[in-house]
């Protein structure tokens, strides 16, 4: 079976709130390819951006990553009571180059098993049909029939409340691991992530008393293994510059990455950012302040340059 090739993107939705890039105005533009799942669920693939490619075996990778439970859990913002998983969320392949994302949401109801199953048919209908040319997707609402206007398009929601939103795209990294480490386990990565700001709006970052600066750097985020009297750490700092431009998206993104593609395979990471390119995010493995850690790593690659 062929479809037209124009595609990269995907998004599986809820009502009210899609990515930017997803925005009324551009899925007016993009053509629908759809297809009756089981599920009812409604897939839209749009274009990538120029120069971009969406590999279906990265995105199978990523997809892999998420867990199939069917536990009803709640899906919100940082900070929030009651919220079993923070959003925005993502999921990303050792390569970099496909990105899973729950789309940030106030509060919504669904399962992990219910996104797995909308990235199977995203990976279906936008990814693999496309043999010369993937496409990313849009995978909009699972669940119960919950109908939403995106456009001039009716569309039934994700999860249980309809409010749901799911992305997946391809993404250009620019991360460089580094040294081995022992801390790998997903369960600190998680942490880092969760304590970690992720809001978009653009904002100055740098040196205290900098005009222009709104967030002071350095900052670090860290998980803590006792057991080894060490804690991986993720620092966000500016290098050559006393300010920098950026969003807490895009370092959230950035730390996303190492953490994937570097921390995933036992290895320390870092990820250049902001409008300039003068904003690090570095992610390494240390001994806790007056400990000696207890783990002996192997010799390797060069450590990173801070």
């Amino acid at each position: 079976m062929t479809f037209p090739r124009q595609v990269m993107v995907a998004i599986v939705g809820i009502a009210a709130t899609l990515m930017p890039v997803f925005a009324a105005s551009n899925v007016l533009n993009s053509t629908v390819l759809r297809r009756p799942f089981a599920s009812n669920l409604d897939v839209e693939c749009q274009p990538v951006p120029k120069g971009q490619v969406l590999r279906a075996s990265s995105c199978r990778e990523a997809h892999r990553l998420i867990p199939t439970s069917d536990d009803t859990k709640t899906f919100g913002l940082r900070g929030r009571l009651g919220v079993d998983v923070v959003t925005p969320w993502r999921w990303t392949s050792l390569d970099g180059n496909c990105i899973i994302e729950v789309v940030e949401t106030s509060g919504a109801k669904g399962s992990y098993l219910d996104l797995s199953e909308a990235v199977e048919e995203m990976l279906e209908l936008c990814v693999e049909y496309q043999e010369d040319d993937p496409e990313g997707s849009t995978a909009t609402k699972i669940g119960e029939m919950s109908p939403v206007v995106c456009g001039r398009r009716i569309k039934n929601g994700l999860g249980v409340d309809g409010k749901l939103s799911l992305v997946m795209k391809s993404y250009i990294p620019t991360v460089k691991c580094g040294r081995p480490i022992i801390m790998q386990n997903p369960e600190y990565s998680n942490e880092i992530l969760r304590k970690m700001p992720a809001t978009a709006d653009q904002l100055g970052f740098g040196r205290w008393r900098v005009p222009g600066v709104r967030v002071v750097l350095p900052l670090k985020y860290s998980a803590v293994n006792p057991i080894l009297k060490a804690e991986l750490a993720a620092t966000v700092d500016v290098a050559k510059t006393n300010m920098e431009t950026g969003s807490w998206y895009d370092i959230w993104s950035a730390t996303v990455a190492i953490l994937g593609m570097c921390v995933r395979q036992g290895k320390a990471g870092s990820a250049v950012l902001g409008d300039n390119g003068k904003m690090v995010v570095t992610i390494q493995e240390r001994a806790l302040k007056g400990q000696q850690r207890t783990s002996i790593l192997r010799k390797g690659s060069e450590d990173i340059e801070e």
